[in-house]
């Protein structure tokens, strides 16, 4: 009876030993197929090929066509200069990676960062239209939607560069399995290899251009060592927390929004752009120009131009991440001429009256009355202002007194200051 219970016990040993060991075996195999994310891969790519005719054709009209690069936006749209001479801007179809201009996501730099890597300015490019036929736009009615087939040369084959940037994990697939989205099986096979391998937005690994933590700093920190927050190499630039007071917001023929933050700091005013996108970004509709905002958000170098790029504005949220309102009426503008729109909100004011002025050595004390503006026009009682300004010495206070003054002042504690005289203009 021994030997039988004995033998129970081996055999229950063995048994739990090969699943043991089996269980292992599977883990490690399924490691493996994580696949190298500093690698480019085309296996699938290159199964696909171009196969309609593009000579004489022209990619508005017939859907297919030549062109030259101009410049790439991002991971999923750039500019092309047809061959008739006609520009336009292509978002690549079948994708969407993740952000990396007016609002800036895990993934996103580093997708435009392969796309600039995979085509320049020598390469040779067909694009074709996401349906076959005449090509059509998006949503937004400013952007052509096409896929965009590029070589090095004419010894080379096509490649699908949509196709590609799914085959490396940074985008997922979005034709769907209909006979009018001709390429779908070779993208849901490049969407399958990625997701396997656990490429890029398909892994938990850190993404090398993005980071959640943000950086303390003052415009001035940016403007002055820029060198500090912007990497030239690979132009990326550092996630950044800082205060500004929005002075201006400029609005794009194709309606995305720029504001321009600004701060005075040891006596001098820096100002920065800051690109929030499109109208219909949270963060266009919730900056008003006058209010002090802290914000985060990415620097960025858009032609030439630094910006902040990034904000996220969710109601409720604030802190690092999010756009948070300091305080209204940080700074004013005095001016009747300007009409009122809602972006002004609380700083609009009419031309002020100057009620009294002193001068204290060469700083100038204004106290001045004015009304606020807004949609409906002139309302409620006048409101008193205190304003202080440096001037030169021997100033005669008497060539404001009783005059009206228009221009832009910031606030400094319980009153508000002018950078200069002539940022003020008296009449």
């Amino acid at each position: 009876m021994w030997c039988l219970v004995l033998k129970k016990i081996i055999n229950f040993f063995f048994v739990s030993l090969f699943a043991t060991l089996f269980t292992l075996t599977v883990a490690s195999c399924g490691k493996d197929t994580k696949l190298d994310p500093d690698k480019t891969y085309s296996s699938i790519t290159d199964t696909c090929k171009l196969s309609i005719d593009y000579e004489n054709k022209d990619f508005i009209k017939d859907g297919i066509g030549t062109a030259t690069l101009s410049r790439i936006a991002d991971g999923d749209t750039a500019s092309f200069i047809l061959a008739s001479g006609e520009y336009v801007t292509i978002r690549f179809y079948g994708i969407d990676t993740p952000e990396s201009t007016g609002d800036v996501q895990k993934w996103g730099v580093s997708a435009s960062l392969f796309t600039k890597a995979q085509i320049d300015q020598d390469c040779e490019f067909v694009l074709e239209s996401s349906t076959g036929g005449a090509a059509s736009k998006d949503s937004y009615g400013t952007r052509y939607l096409g896929y965009i087939w590029y070589r090095a040369s004419s010894t080379d084959d096509w490649k699908n560069l949509n196709l590609l940037i799914v085959e490396n994990g940074y985008s997922k697939n979005n034709l769907q399995n209909n006979p009018i989205y001709v390429y779908y099986s070779y993208f849901k096979k490049a969407e399958t290899f990625a997701k396997e391998g656990e490429l890029h937005i398909w892994s938990d690994d850190a993404d090398p251009h993005y980071s959640d933590a943000a950086i303390n700093v003052t415009l001035k920190d940016i403007i002055e060592n820029v060198e500090d927050y912007y990497n030239f190499d690979t132009q990326t630039g550092s996630k950044i927390r800082l205060e500004v007071v929005i002075i201006n917001c400029e609005i794009s023929s194709t309606g995305t929004h720029t504001f321009i933050g600004a701060n005075l700091i040891d006596g001098v005013l820096y100002k920065y752009n800051i690109y929030t996108g499109y109208s219909s970004s949270a963060s266009s509709s919730y900056l008003k120009i006058g209010n002090k905002y802290d914000i985060t958000g990415f620097i960025q170098n858009y032609n030439g131009v630094y910006q902040i790029s990034g904000l996220s504005y969710v109601l409720g949220e604030s802190g690092e991440g999010y756009v948070s309102l300091l305080e209204k009426a940080s700074y004013l503008t005095f001016d009747s001429s300007i009409d009122y729109i809602n972006r002004y909100q609380t700083n609009l004011k009419t031309d002020a009256t100057v009620k009294n002025a002193t001068l204290n050595g060469t700083t100038l004390t204004l106290i001045v009355e004015a009304d606020t503006v807004n949609k409906d026009g002139v309302t409620g009682q006048p409101t008193e202002y205190t304003i202080t300004v440096n001037v030169s010495e021997n100033f005669d206070v008497n060539e404001v007194l009783n005059k009206t003054v228009s221009g832009s002042v910031y606030k400094n504690g319980d009153s508000y200051y002018a950078v200069n005289y002539n940022a003020l203009t008296f009449k």
